[in-house]
C-alpha cells in the first residue's frame, strides 16, 4: 500500500485540453476553476499546517498570473481567506481580456480578507507559497517581473504548492521553457484533470516535487489512475478504513514519492460538485 502502487495515466497538454473542453461542455460554466480552487485550498491548508478553526492564523503568499492558472490561484486565495488564513496576493494583471471565470475569481479574492500587493513583500515569513503564475499554456520563457517572482520563490525556505504545473516548466517534456528560462522549484504540485508527463521526466521531477492529481471533471478519463492499494492513510499517518476513501468525488494521489516525499501517502479529499454556498459560476472553462 504505497504511492508507487498507483497506476499512472499520463496525458499530454493536448489531451488534457481535450478532456477539459469536453468537461466544460457538460458542466455549469466556471465549475472547473472553482473545483480546482477548492481542491488546491485543501492541500494548501494541510501544507501550511493549519487545522481550520483550531490553529493560529498562518501567512500564505499566493502568486496569480495573467491567465486561467492565475484564476485558479485567486480561487485558492479566496478560499484560504474564507478559512481564516492570512493571505497575501501578488497578481500579474492580464494584458488582454481576462476570461469570465478568471474575472469571477478575482472578484471573489478582492471581496475576501486577502491583501493585494504589487510585489512580494520583503522579509515576509510564509508558511506556504502558492504558485499560480503560469500553467500548461505557457509557450515562452518566464522573464521580467514574473522571473523575479520565480527567483524569489526559489529562495524561500517554506513549502511551495504549484497549481497544475510549476510556472516555467513544460508539462509535456519536463524541460524549463527556454532558452534562458526559469521555473518554480515546488515542493508539491497539484495538477488538474490528469497527470502530465513533464512532471515526472527530465528536470520535471526536481521542479514538481511531490505530485498530486485532482480530478476536477465529471467526464475526463475513467479512471485517471487506478488504486492497487487497499489501505489509505490520513494526514496523521493513521489508517483509514477503505470505505471512507472510496467515495468518488475528488481523488488525490501521491504519484511521485521519490522526489521530496513530504506527504507520503495516498489520500482522499471530498469535493462536492456543487456547493450550496458557492457563488454563481462564471462563464468559461478552467485552464
Amino acid at each position: 500500500g504505497s504511492p508507487s502502487d498507483a497506476v499512472r495515466e499520463l496525458g499530454s497538454v493536448a489531451e488534457i485540453r481535450q478532456a477539459e473542453q469536453a468537461a466544460g461542455a457538460q458542466l455549469p460554466v466556471g465549475t472547473l476553476m472553482q473545483r480546482a480552487g477548492q481542491s488546491a485550498a485543501r492541500i494548501a491548508i494541510e501544507l501550511a499546517g493549519v487545522t481550520i478553526g483550531q490553529a493560529p492564523v498562518r501567512a500564505v503568499l499566493v502568486l496569480a498570473g495573467p491567465g486561467n492558472n492565475g484564476g485558479d490561484a485567486l480561487e485558492v486565495a479566496a478560499n484560504l481567506a474564507q478559512a481564516g488564513l492570512d493571505v497575501t496576493v501578488v497578481q500579474i494583471p492580464c494584458s488582454g481580456e481576462p476570461s469570465p471565470e478568471a474575472l469571477h475569481a478575482l472578484a471573489r479574492a478582492r471581496a475576501s480578507t486577502a491583501e493585494f500587493t504589487a510585489s512580494i513583500p520583503p522579509g515576509g515569513r510564509w508558511s506556504l507559497v502558492v504558485d499560480g503564475l503560469f500553467g500548461i499554456g505557457l509557450a515562452r520563457p518566464v522573464e521580467g517581473a514574473a522571473r523575479a517572482m520565480v527567483e524569489a520563490i526559489n529562495a524561500l525556505d517554506c513549502p511551495v504548492l504549484a497549481l497544475d504545473v510549476p510556472s516555467g516548466l513544460d508539462a509535456d517534456t519536463g524541460a524549463v521553457i527556454g532558452p534562458g528560462g526559469a521555473a518554480v522549484r515546488a515542493t508539491h504540485t497539484l495538477t488538474f484533470i490528469g497527470d502530465k508527463p513533464g512532471l515526472h521526466t527530465f528536470t520535471g521531477r526536481d521542479y514538481a516535487g511531490e505530485v498530486l492529481v485532482a480530478r476536477v471533471t465529471d467526464t475526463g478519463w475513467t479512471p485517471l489512475f487506478a488504486f492497487a492499494a487497499a489501505v489509505v492513510t490520513d494526514i496523521g499517518g493513521q489508517l483509514s478504513h477503505p470505505a471512507v476513501v472510496a467515495r468518488d468525488e475528488v481523488l488525490l494521489a501521491v504519484l511521485n514519492d521519490t522526489s521530496q516525499n513530504r506527504l507520503g501517502r495516498l489520500q482522499q479529499h471530498d469535493l462536492p460538485a456543487h456547493r450550496p454556498d458557492a457563488a454563481p459560476p462564471a462563464e468559461g472553462g478552467e485552464q
